[in-house]
C-alpha cells in the first residue's frame, strides 16, 4: 500500500453542542444520581440505540480515529507495534462510544 492511498485530511470540527452540557443537566436533574450499583450495572450492559443528537458525536470520533489510523499507517513501519497502535486506537474509539451511549454514567 502506497502513501498516496492514505491521503489524510483534518477531521471535521463538531458544529453541535457538546454532550457534556447535557450530562451536567441530567446529573443536576438527578437522573444519574440515586441509582444503586446494581441499577448502574444493568444500565451499562444493556443495548443503547443512538439518539439523533448522539449520531454526530459518534461520527466525529470515528472520523478523527480514521485520520489517526491513516497517520499511523503512513508513519510507522509494518510490525507488531503498528498493529498494537491500531488496536489500541480501536479500543479508544469503542470506549469513547460507550461514554456517549452511557451519557457519563459510571460506577
Amino acid at each position: 500500500m502506497g502513501r498516496e492511498e492514505y491521503e489524510t485530511k483534518e477531521p471535521r470540527r463538531p458544529a453541535y453542542e457538546p454532550l457534556a452540557d447535557k450530562q451536567e443537566q441530567a446529573q443536576t436533574a438527578g437522573v444519574l444520581r440515586g441509582m444503586t450499583d446494581e441499577e448502574k450495572v444493568d444500565e451499562i450492559f444493556k443495548y443503547h440505540s443512538p439518539s439523533l443528537d448522539q449520531i454526530p458525536h459518534y461520527e466525529n470520533i470515528r472520523e478523527a480515529a480514521r485520520h489517526m489510523a491513516r497517520t499511523i499507517l503512513l508513519n510507522t513501519p509494518r510490525g507488531a507495534d503498528r498493529t498494537a497502535a491500531i488496536r489500541l486506537l480501536r479500543g479508544a474509539v469503542m470506549t469513547a462510544n460507550a461514554g456517549i451511549a452511557l451519557n457519563g454514567l459510571s460506577l
